[in-house]
């Protein structure tokens, strides 16, 4: 059943329920509407609810839909006329994310000849208990296929909490009654809302047909600003008027930017939503974010806040056919996560992002693992989300570099015009960008979507000549492996200037001749890394992703810190508290987590190394001097990089003595120059709270931290890579 959350960490997929259903054939009529009257009781952690569900064509017999198996139906009607129904578990494929399809009942009712709708009405529990992510960053996020409770309600179309089918495109009506001092949110339009001493009324409107609905409440305080014509409000636990406003700002600026380049919001509203469990959803008309992301510094930026924004055009406007591909992620990634950095006009930021998406690409993702973008349906592990992001969003990319701003965003606008409220698939977009570029796009297409990996290229046959005073280079291009199509950037430098063009690129072999008018001293394919692509070791400047992805890692815990403690966030009491913690054993959590995310790693005190074991791994050294005996040693050897001394460090000449400082610092190991080795440590105990945060920049080779904040982050300088080369008088390959 492809109901699907779109999400910035994920999107929950429950795959289609095939065993007890009828064939797809046979399923007609459809669900086309529901009109839910839904009652939350977040004390009894119950729901009590009626479902007027419209059919899209008459009926002619049996009808089955699924419900969430704690949920028992106490009448079902069609016009004035009580309805049959039984119930039995549902067996379907152990697929989705969680791989358990247990949690609902196929009902099959036995409707009226021509009836074009019927009326359940259910009550029952919903309380499936939170699953906390184990990952270092945000993958996934916690997961609960449904629940209601006195901390928060969260209600999603994997949660069963309304009759459904398989293949069901419908609209959803909402009246929602909540307890006082709570709000309830759902997707579409707010119609309604009325707050009174005995709870709050709120009716829902959601006329564009989508595979899901979702629902949730909590005990909000609201604000609500119009923003270029869409009333955008904030539901956050805490009356926090900063907090509101450092969102609703933003969007000051994401609403119009974006409303210009797809055209007018698909919907009346967009809201932020606090959630009381890690979380970083969209849906249509809002964005989910738990309470630990809504803080962080980059909550409001153009990957978290526009991301979730754009969604409500890709994704939750026009649809995937999950079957044939899921474009969204990659669409919305490109559309925020990277272009808002030419809108605001910083193109080096750009060219930054290209290349660190690479660097991600080429350390996280083993070619063994590489799969088509095609294929990509949503995102469990970093590899999906290196292929169905960040490949799929340079795709886009690449095709802007291509055609330009105005053919690349009218073809967007075409799109939205022709699927708007239907799906679309990857051929929708190609027909799109063909018919407003007048180009055949067929072979750029299919080998960025259907080839795995990315190109893998090099010079061949290279020369270069003089003649009457202009110098020639000429040779070819290689293409190892699957060929891609690409229109492939070059700077060829002399030593007066440079001169650039452009190379297409189709072919296993690629013959080419660049000329100058002084004596070229090198030449570089693609040197603003426009083109996706594996970097060279070279290209990759150290950082903490580098010595976390290595073959071997050794984690070295201090074997001091046990006398002295810090604040740290409780996340495991609801709502999220404080406690106190040794500086020896933050490390140490800090440590199982790494253990518990999946990573390869060996664990060991500082006291228990031996110079064999830094020769053979990367090295990731917790702590500051005064507790970890090795890290002074080793950061010694970092020559003039980085220096400890008593409550301070030196990075890069500059001294950081403040109390609540602290580094997170990767350079080349020492032992062995195949390997990295990255040093974190406080001025204090306090400085280190946020420790479990140090991976959420770890694609920087060092990064000073204020009161847990980024205060300055910056990469040493990156080599040259093999699509580099310099020229000579006698260059011959």
């Amino acid at each position: 059943m492809h109901k699907i959350l779109v999400s910035l960490f994920a999107i929950i997929v429950l795959l289609g329920p095939i065993g007890e259903y009828p064939a797809a054939a046979e399923q007609t009529p459809d669900i086309s509407g529901h009109q839910l009257k839904v009652s939350l009781f977040p004390d009894e952690k119950r729901i009590e609810a009626e479902d007027e569900v419209k059919l899209v064509l008459p009926a002619h017999g049996e009808f089955s839909f699924t419900l969430n198996k704690n949920l028992s139906i106490s009448r079902m009607t069609s016009g004035s006329q009580t309805i049959d129904f039984e119930s039995v578990p549902y067996k379907g494929p152990e697929s989705g994310e969680t791989g358990h399809t247990d949690n609902f009942n196929l009902i099959t009712v036995h409707l009226p000849e021509g009836a074009e709708s019927f009326v359940v009405k259910y009550y029952g529990v919903i309380y499936d208990p939170l699953e906390p992510s184990k990952a270092l960053t945000h993958i996934r996020g916690d997961f609960t296929s449904g629940i209601i409770s006195p901390e928060g309600v969260y209600l999603s179309p994997e949660t069963g909490w309304y009759p459904d089918t398989p293949n069901a495109m419908a609209t959803y009506h909402i009246e929602a009654s909540v307890p006082p001092n709570w709000f309830a949110v759902s997707q579409g339009n707010l119609l309604e809302e009325t707050v009174t001493n005995e709870g709050t009324n709120s009716v829902w409107d959601c006329d564009v047909p989508f595979d899901g609905c979702s629902l949730v409440a909590n005990a909000y305080y609201k604000r609500t600003r119009n923003i270029d014509g869409v009333d955008c409000s904030t539901y956050f636990y805490r009356d926090n008027p900063q907090l509101s406003d450092s969102f609703l700002d933003k969007l000051e600026g994401y609403m119009p930017a974006y409303q210009k380049l797809f055209g007018p919001f698909p919907y009346s509203r967009f809201d932020v939503v606090e959630n009381f469990f890690s979380t970083g959803y969209g849906m249509p008309g809002f964005t989910l974010l738990g309470s630990r992301v809504l803080t962080m510094p980059f909550a409001t930026a153009e990957g978290s806040l526009a991301h979730e924004m754009v969604h409500c055009w890709w994704g939750n406007y026009v649809f995937p056919d999950w079957e044939k591909g899921n474009w969204c992620e990659g669409l919305t990634y490109y559309s925020t996560n990277y272009y808002w950095n030419i809108l605001s006009g910083n193109p080096e930021k750009a060219a930054d992002f290209r290349f660190t998406d690479m660097v991600k690409y080429t350390l996280q993702v083993h070619e063994s693992d590489e799969y088509a973008v095609r294929k990509f349906r949503t995102k469990f592990t970093n590899v999906d989300g290196n292929i169905g992001y960040g490949k799929a969003g340079a795709i886009f990319g690449m095709l802007h570099g291509m055609l330009g701003d105005e053919q690349c965003f009218d073809s967007l606008k075409l799109v939205i015009k022709r699927q708007g409220g239907k799906k679309a698939t990857w051929d929708d977009f190609q027909a799109a960008f063909e018919e407003v570029s007048g180009k055949d796009l067929d072979g750029f297409f299919s080998s960025w979507l259907d080839n795995k990996g990315t190109p893998k290229l090099q010079f061949d046959s290279l020369r270069q000549e003089e003649k009457y005073g202009n110098y020639r280079v000429t040779g070819s291009i290689l293409q190892k492996g699957e060929q891609f199509n690409m229109t492939l950037p070059y700077v060829i430098k002399s030593m007066d200037g440079e001169e650039m063009g452009v190379i297409e690129i189709g072919t296993k072999s690629t013959d080419f001749a660049v000329g100058t008018d002084e004596k070229p001293v090198s030449l570089e394919l693609d040197p603003e890394y426009y083109i996706f692509r594996r970097l060279s070791r070279d290209e990759i400047q150290p950082c903490l992703e580098s010595t976390m992805e290595a073959d071997s890692l050794l984690v070295v815990l201090p074997s001091g810190g046990g006398e002295d403690f810090l604040e740290v966030m409780d996340l495991s009491s609801m709502p999220p508290g404080k406690k106190k913690i040794s500086v020896k054993a933050h490390y140490e959590e800090l440590a199982q987590s790494i253990l518990e995310s999946g990573t390869k790693a060996k664990v060991k005190y500082d006291k228990d190394i031996s110079e064999a074991d830094l020769e053979k791994s990367s090295v990731l050294c917790l702590g500051a001097a005064k507790y970890n005996s090795l890290a002074a040693s080793l950061a010694d050897k970092t020559g003039d990089l980085f220096t400890f001394r008593d409550d301070s460090f030196t990075v890069d000449g500059t001294e950081y003595a403040g109390e609540t400082q602290a580094v997170l610092i990767t350079v080349r190991n020492p032992y062995n120059d195949n390997y990295d080795l990255t040093l974190y440590s406080g001025n204090s105990p306090q400085a280190i709270f946020k420790a479990n945060y140090i991976f959420f920049y770890s694609l920087y080779s060092y990064v000073i931290f204020e009161n847990g904040n980024p205060i300055k982050r910056d990469n040493w300088e990156r080599g040259k890579g093999p699509l580099y080369i310099v020229l000579n008088s006698e260059q011959q390959m």
